[in-house]
């Protein structure tokens, strides 16, 4: 869970909500984590962040919603 805190960037944001949909297709991920995990699903969900002219989080956004 290291992976989703505000100094991270976006990539590994992305590859955090990946690994952790992975888990959960193939039934790793734990009734008894959803508690702990969703909170940050629920903040990748709406990831932007703002670089120049433009933001990213879009493959955040589209990672999330695969979990």
């Amino acid at each position: 869970m290291e992976l989703f805190s505000l100094w991270e960037s976006d990539m590994a944001w992305h590859g955090g909500c990946l690994a952790l949909a992975e888990l959960a297709r193939h039934g790793l991920l734990l009734p008894q984590r959803l508690s702990s995990v969703l909170p940050f699903m629920e903040q990748a969900m709406l990831y932007d962040e703002f670089r120049g002219n433009f933001s990213v989080g879009s493959a955040v956004r589209d990672a999330a919603c695969y979990l």
